[in-house]
């Protein structure tokens, strides 16, 4: 079960710096005031990775399949 949490947190941890190299690349995204930048990042992370949670889903068995395989 250490081992789930670990990979687990590991994985999240990769996506997070993911979405933050994402939305760092966004046009206007530099002309934002800080605060502005931070609130973007800090209330938009979740929807975003909600959004990749569905490349996850797999229409012929009706579930939600996710790898623990560590990039």
């Amino acid at each position: 079960m250490l081992d789930y949490i670990r990979v687990a947190a590991q994985m999240a941890e990769k996506r997070i710096q993911d979405v933050i190299t994402y939305i760092s690349g966004l046009s206007g995204y530099t002309d934002l005031c800080p605060n502005d930048q931070y609130y973007l990042l800090k209330y938009g992370c979740s929807e975003i990775l909600s959004l990749r949670r569905i490349t996850y889903y797999n229409d012929k068995t009706k579930v939600f399949v996710q790898y623990m395989v560590l990039p």
